[in-house]
């Protein structure tokens, strides 16, 4: 029998031929949601935890609520130019998840592939062009993307530009990993502020714009002090926690409340007990809803997921506020997903080596060809250090794409694989 959440995604799914009716809907469930959080938190997260759930739930239902001063942006997007200018970041893995989150995901990308957009495409861009196609996300101000590190953001933000008639900032980044690449980017980011000015019809706040990059460097370095205090804690964390940590470390970068979240994190981290459990880095997106991925990682003491890659894409990023554009861009050039993966399989094995990891789980997201394409390089690499790597199938965010049975075999062998290695060391 449906439960409240199925029916409400049902009805939401009703609604989208009446796409204001849609959008109110999903409104008055994540504002409900939001009370809850606020109100009766779940118990079991630790205190940082339940405030990234407060405030993604925030970050969520603003751009939703206030179409008219927001950017439809990929997570890659530097936000605090958006920030300094008090505009919306709605991106596209937030957006699917909490469509997700609300049992209504299946509706908006079948809208998207009823539009013509193919079935092949990332399912958390199809939700994103579902709903913008369908007209309940509201017209937002402009949409805006870098090349990093995903090919759907070619199709995503353009369509949904030239659908709604509002201006699109394309920022390509550079290949290499060097001062050149940089200094390109700086430039780009300026045209970008200028678009801005544009846009909103105001000009940039410069003190507005330091003090969000000074939120930005104080959160990158109080997370990766964060990361390094894992090493050999047994960490109460859960899956749905490392996807709204996605949130803090990607476009709530440069707002109070990301250094918050990151001063509280470092001290429930620095609380931990020591010891237990077999630890676990996840590699790429976390499918948070699925029941095998959650039964097995949820708060346990014996499979432990002590990080996702992606809340650490960017650690080691100085921000200078009195270099706002290059730090910015920095940031973006030299983060792991750009460019070689074997950048990303260097932050792999630094996060393996310094969080006492016992094995890989890599998961290869339907439509990203990135990651699909790097899964054997990634694994060989690995384990060739001596870390087992699982390379899992799945969908982050289609319930009508997942294969629950086969995730629960494949995890149950590869942490029944990890327990027997470490008994065998004992």
């Amino acid at each position: 029998m449906p439960n409240i959440v199925d029916r409400f995604g049902q009805l939401v799914d009703d609604a989208i031929s009446k796409p204001e009716l849609a959008r109110q809907l999903l409104l008055l469930g994540y504002r409900a949601k939001d009370v809850q959080l606020l109100l009766a938190p779940e118990k079991e997260l630790t205190p940082a935890r339940q405030y990234a759930a407060q405030i993604a739930m925030d970050a969520m239902i603003a751009p939703l609520a206030h179409p008219q001063r927001a950017a439809l942006v990929n997570i890659f997007m530097p936000c605090e130019l958006l920030h300094a200018f008090h505009l919306l970041p709605m991106f596209a893995e937030a957006t699917a998840c909490y469509l997700n989150g609300a049992a209504a995901e299946r509706g908006f990308i079948h809208y998207a592939e009823s539009a013509g957009i193919s079935p092949t495409l990332c399912s958390y861009h199809k939700a994103l062009l579902g709903m913008g196609l369908s007209g309940t996300a509201g017209k937002p101000l402009f949409t805006a993307c870098t090349s990093i590190a995903c090919d759907a953001n070619n199709l995503t933000f353009r369509r949904l530009a030239q659908h709604y008639g509002i201006p699109h900032f394309y920022l390509d980044v550079p290949y290499d990993h060097d001062e050149y690449a940089v200094a390109e980017v700086s430039d780009r980011l300026r045209e970008f502020a200028a678009f801005l000015e544009d846009a909103t019809h105001q000009k940039l706040d410069e003190a507005a714009l330091q003090q969000a990059v000074a939120h930005s460097g104080r959160t990158l370095e109080l997370l990766q002090q964060a990361q390094a205090a894992k090493a050999g804690r047994n960490l109460h964390n859960d899956v749905t926690s490392e996807f709204y940590e996605v949130f803090v470390t990607h476009t709530m970068l440069g707002t109070p409340q990301a250094e918050q979240y990151a001063r509280k994190l470092l001290a429930d981290i620095e609380a931990s007990p020591m010891g237990g459990g077999t630890r676990l880095l996840w590699a790429h997106a976390v499918p948070f809803y699925q029941a095998p991925v959650r039964e097995r990682l949820n708060f346990s003491a014996e499979n432990q997921l002590i990080t996702c890659d992606m809340n650490a894409d960017t650690l080691g990023c100085y921000m200078d506020p009195d270099k706002p554009f290059e730090s910015m861009a920095a940031r973006l050039v030299n983060n792991i997903f750009n460019g070689s993966a074997q950048h990303r399989i260097q932050r792999a094995l630094e996060l393996c080596r310094m969080q006492q990891i016992d094995g890989v789980v890599y998961f290869c997201q339907w439509g990203c060809k990135q990651t699909m394409g790097a899964a054997q390089l990634f694994k060989s690499a690995l384990e060739a250090e001596g870390y087992p790597v699982l390379l899992l199938d799945g969908d982050g965010c289609d319930r009508a794409n997942t294969m629950d049975g086969q995730t629960a075999t494949r995890l149950d062998a590869f942490l029944e694989m990890l327990h027997s290695k470490q008994e065998a060391l004992v």
